[in-house]
């Protein structure tokens, strides 16, 4: 028997896929009031708008499908007139589009504001960092100024090398503690030991010059250290997509500009002295610049910056309280590296460290070994010198340029061989491996050119061949650890970490056991160990 009592209304969609309407004799109650009370809209979950939801909320077309109409029991209305007034019940329920999604920028600085502060960066990083690279040209000219051995010069390239380990912790100390002031003690400190240092090689007579010289050397290299990876924190906080080009970029324009100028200061300028005057009234006007436009940049400190938005010149302050929200920008876990090492690191990856690390060291041993050649054997000037290693620098630059586009074609072809899914990074080991031999290469053709007292236009072309070939395997490894995140960063630092540390003993051991052995077994065996590393990192993949 029928129930009297009239059911509530239903969409006419959802009555003609209804059983019960299908089998009810009772018609459709009327439309209930437009003015009655409805549930709550639900809320969108992107930008927090209430959304329709239910029938309404689609089109028209979209109420009944084609199987529902076939199988609706209930007569439809003929259309209406027309010519009629639309009432409120017959008027069209249109969707309602919800607002669009508004990214919020990684940053509140202009554009402008980056580019001026990535600008300053990267300039007083080359300048804190130019004496290492001005030095190389003129190491036989510090043996005459210091009165001391070739040995014993090498051992303050060693020393300057070895002080990079505590780059990681300059880093780590910057990223709790914040940037702003800690950057401008940096630099205050490089410009007091440039100074000290463009005194020293003018007091021969001094009993202790050498261990000043020194002392004063592994300082310089320590606050260029600092300011180099602060500034890639600085870049990373304000535009982190930039800073591993950037860095690169000085580094290249380093090789480049720095053995040139270096030995063109030490001929025709005041000696080796100007070296490091030349840096010092740099990084003073670099240090002005910073002081008044490089704001505090750590996140978990400042946020994106809204507080420096409005400001061009920023002399002040130097020591800042958190304003920053920390669900917004937690700070960061000083135990994290250490964790990200332990959860990614692995034979293979140990393998391909151990390997740039040997092609780093053998690339320095190039590096402490051409000035002397090219002085003793073929009668350079420093000017000349510095001349050979720009050359260097360019094919760096080139290997760099290649190298990326490599890269790029390597990953396109593993994702065609591989569609639908992601290519396992251990694709990039092959253009690594290309790199490396490349490097051997040139380091024979450089040893065998000197050894067999050859045209010094072929040891020119070699050292080339082999900087090209270093650049090219060291961005290839730093691409294949990058690939495994989150713990890219972490196997970076490590490798950088282990590749100064073994450049730095064997420039200190270069020199007496190239007199122990010949020049060119020395670089032979380098090169059989090199291979070595190789075939270990192939059999591991």
């Amino acid at each position: 028997m029928a129930s009297s009592v009239p059911r509530p209304a239903l969409p006419a969609a959802n009555a003609a896929s209804s059983s019960d309407a299908a089998s009810s004799a009772v018609p459709p109650a009327p439309a209930p009031n437009p003015m009655a009370s409805s549930p709550a809209p639900a809320t969108s979950p992107f930008t927090g708008v209430a959304v329709p939801f239910g029938p309404a909320a689609l089109p028209a077309v979209n109420n009944a499908s084609a199987s529902n109409a076939a199988s609706a029991t209930v007569p439809v209305a003929p259309d209406p007139n027309p010519m009629a007034t639309p009432t409120a019940a017959a008027a069209p329920v249109l969707p309602v589009s919800s607002p669009p999604v508004v990214a919020v920028s990684y940053t509140a600085l202009s554009l402008v504001r980056r580019q001026l502060i990535c600008t300053i960066v990267v300039f007083a990083t080359i300048a804190s960092a130019l004496p290492s690279d001005m030095l190389l040209p003129i190491l036989p000219v510090l043996e005459q100024s210091l009165f001391v051995s070739g040995e014993r010069i090498n051992g303050i390239v060693a020393a300057g090398l070895a002080v990079a380990v505590a780059t990681p912790l300059i880093r780590n100390d910057s990223d709790y503690f914040g940037r702003q002031w800690r950057y401008l003690f940096w630099l205050v400190l490089h410009i007091c030991t440039s100074t000290s240092l463009s005194i020293l090689p003018n007091l021969p007579d001094l009993t202790y010059a050498y261990h000043a010289f020194f002392v004063g050397r592994v300082v310089q290299v320590l606050s260029a250290s600092a300011i180099q990876t602060i500034g890639g924190g600085i870049i990373a906080d304000i535009s982190p997509q930039d800073e591993l080009t950037l860095g690169t970029l000085a580094v290249v324009i380093r090789a480049i500009v720095g053995p040139l100028l270096g030995g063109f200061v030490t001929k025709y300028g005041q000696g080796e002295s100007g070296i490091f005057v030349t840096s010092c009234t740099t990084v003073i006007v670099l240090y002005i610049a910073a002081f008044l436009c490089v704001p505090e940049t750590l996140r978990p400190i400042v946020g994106d910056g809204t507080l420096y938005a409005p400001k061009l010149l920023l002399p002040v302050p130097l020591f800042h309280h958190t304003v920053a929200d920390p669900h917004l920008y937690p700070p960061h876990d000083p135990h994290q590296p250490l964790r990200d090492l332990r959860a990614g690191l692995s034979r293979r990856k140990l393998a391909a460290i151990a390997a740039n690390a040997l092609l780093f060291a053998t690339y320095y041993a190039i590096n402490v070994t051409l000035c002397r050649t090219l002085t003793a054997r073929y009668r350079f000037n420093s000017f000349q010198i510095g001349a050979a290693y720009t050359a260097k620098g360019v094919a760096m630059l080139a290997g760099w340029y290649c190298s990326s586009l490599a890269a790029a074609w390597d990953r396109g072809r593993a994702m065609r061989q591989n569609p639908g899914r992601p290519p396992a990074p251990e694709y990039r080991l092959w253009t690594q491996a290309l790199g490396a031999v490349v490097f051997c290469f040139g380091a024979l053709g450089y040893a065998g050119f000197v050894w067999m007292r050859w045209h010094v236009a072929g040891v020119v072309v070699f050292v080339a061949v082999a900087a090209f070939g270093v650049i090219w395997s060291n961005y290839q490894t730093k691409k294949y650890l990058g690939s495994f995140a989150p713990f890219g960063r972490a196997l970076g630092s490590l490798s950088d970490l282990v590749g100064t540390v073994v450049a730095a003993v064997m420039v200190a051991v270069a020199q007496p056991l190239i007199d122990r052995v010949n020049f060119l077994w020395f670089f032979m065996g380098l090169v059989v160990l090199q291979l070595v590393c190789l075939g270990v990192v192939r059999v591991t993949t």
